[in-house]
């Protein structure tokens, strides 16, 4: 029977369709009749839009209406039209990009924290605990990053990188 409910339930009802047929269907299944107020503002509503959408209409007309102008070419460059126009030159790279770790120098930070955390609390710190609990205070002095501080980096493992390679500290928080 559907619905869960059987036709002697009082969930059933008859409605007559707008073709005139009689049939049973679920109440759940029905749709509340609108008020007449709700009907007379769903109308004004229509009504208010297509008024806007009237004016929209008649502002593009006029927006079509407006004479076009031409504008002059904007003079040639310096040293003739086939010169080219000169570009500004590229800003330099943050600084911070010129502060790769060399895989030795991850290694070296890995064995670092493993003697901080202990073997055991290592294999389950998360990327948060190590930065608030061990970078965090190693720069807390000289407020640096990690790669500039010369006493915890190896200055030979720090350098413009060649390849970039990210960790997902975002998902072991």
């Amino acid at each position: 029977m559907g619905c869960g409910a059987s036709r002697d339930s009082g969930d059933w009802v008859k409605v007559k369709t707008t073709g005139g047929a009689t049939i049973v269907v679920h109440k759940d299944t029905l749709k509340p009749k609108a008020s007449a107020a709700a009907v007379a503002k769903a109308k004004e509503e229509r009504a208010a839009q297509a008024a806007l959408a009237a004016q929209a209409a008649q502002a593009a007309q006029a927006a079509a209406a407006v004479e076009c102008v031409p504008v002059p070419p904007p003079p040639p460059p310096p040293g003739g039209a086939d010169a080219p126009s000169p570009s500004p030159a590229p800003a330099p790279p943050p600084a911070v990009t010129r502060l790769g770790v060399t895989l030795r120098g991850l290694r070296r930070i890995r064995q670092r924290l493993r003697e901080f955390f202990g073997e055991e609390r290592y294999s389950k710190v998360s990327t948060s605990e190590v930065n608030a609990e061990w970078v965090q205070v190693v720069t807390r002095d000289r407020r640096v990053r990690l790669a500039e501080a010369p006493e915890l980096m190896d200055p030979a493992d720090v350098g413009t990188p060649l390849y970039f390679i990210s960790g997902m500290g975002a998902c072991s928080t």
